[in-house]
């Protein structure tokens, strides 16, 4: 528990140019990215992450959107394999 509050007051003071509401919206973009992505909801995941990066363009909001990016394609991509490969057979 002392290794995450080590990390709180770092990141309120990213926020400190944002008003409450921002911050509250910030990091409830960020809650429902994530939740998101755990359900698998990557298309969801990725608009939660574009709010949350509109709002305050942090590294970690960055960095999301370039993981369901990732995902994205990589899905992509073994749908193609995978419907080149039934249509093979």
């Amino acid at each position: 528990m002392k290794r995450l509050c080590q990390f709180l007051p770092r990141r309120q003071a990213t926020h400190a140019s944002l008003s409450p509401q921002q911050q509250q919206a910030h990091i409830a973009h960020m809650y429902l990215g994530n939740m998101f992505l755990s359900l698998g909801h990557y298309a969801r995941a990725e608009a939660e992450y574009s709010r949350a990066h509109a709002v305050f363009a942090s590294a970690e909001s960055k960095r999301q959107l370039a993981l369901i990016q990732t995902l994205h394609t990589g899905k992509s991509n073994l749908a193609d394999e995978s419907a080149s490969t039934s249509r093979a057979a």
